[in-house]
């Protein structure tokens, strides 16, 4: 009885956090659609809480602030991919406006939108990258159903991969996590697992993971590169519990002594 009574529990906390993070994204592309896409400003007041934190380096925080991105009409936004996990809402987005690819970052309670964090990045020209031939934003898009034990079991293998490869220097790893024709986003890297085998040539490349969200067969990382000064959020999408692409932006880190809201950018 007492075994029957815990796999009930868990089907029931595997529910309600499934529901939870469907309801988060509801909110999100109700956000999107309304405030960016239609230049409806009174989305701001109805989904975004008054005391709104903010972590892009430019903006101050508030929910007001960013009421200014449609004073003049509608500010495009394309969401390409978007995923959820507890409350945390991750969004691969285009904002044709800006010739910008982006990351948004939501924290949600209780329905309402508490705090942001984005990274971004020009979109190259071409669009299509010279060192692998695919763009920032295409590739497969998956409708695997979710379950939670195989998105724990990928948030492991991220895990390993950044833990290992990134901060340990171990090239080895590769070959027992990633798929040999990974299929590779970033502009300036060749497709295969070969090609980033380099980044460790010398020894560790320290990583340091911010946030991490798994949804269905892709897995979010907010993470931060002290080598190269930047804060990234790197996407992957995995095959029978191998790294098979990736997606990434990148950019420069603003000190939290130098941005508006004098938050951080992680």
């Amino acid at each position: 009885m007492k075994n029957k009574f815990i796999v009930i529990l868990g089907v029931i906390l595997m529910s309600n956090s499934l529901a939870q993070a469907n309801n988060n994204i509801q909110i999100v592309e109700e956000f999107y659609q309304r405030f960016f896409n239609q230049a409806d400003v009174t989305v701001v007041d109805e989904l975004i809480a008054e005391n709104y934190i903010q972590h892009n380096p430019t903006l101050p925080n508030g929910r007001d602030a960013i009421k200014a991105f449609v004073a003049e009409g509608p500010f495009s936004a394309n969401i390409k991919r978007i995923g959820s996990e507890d409350n945390l809402v991750y969004v691969q987005v285009e904002y044709p406006a800006i010739n910008t690819a982006a990351f948004d970052i939501f924290r949600i309670e209780n329905g309402i939108i508490q705090e942001h964090w984005d990274v971004q990045a020009a979109i190259n020209n071409p669009l299509i990258s010279p060192a692998n031939g695919n763009t920032v934003f295409d590739g497969t898009n998956s409708n695997q159903k979710r379950s939670i034990q195989i998105e724990a079991k990928n948030k492991e293998i991220i895990q390993i991969f950044f833990d290992e490869f990134f901060n340990k220097g171990n090239a080895n790893i590769l070959d027992e996590i990633m798929t040999e024709d990974y299929i590779q986003h970033n502009y300036d890297i060749p497709n295969g697992r070969e090609s980033i085998k380099p980044f460790v040539a010398k020894g560790a490349f320290p990583a340091e993971i911010k946030h991490m969200v798994a949804f269905k067969d892709l897995v979010f990382v907010h993470t931060f590169y002290p080598i190269l000064n930047s804060v990234a959020v790197d996407l992957f999408r995995l095959e029978n519990a191998k790294i098979a692409e990736h997606w990434d932006v990148v950019q420069q880190i603003t000190p939290a002594s130098e941005t508006v809201s004098a938050n951080p950018m992680f």
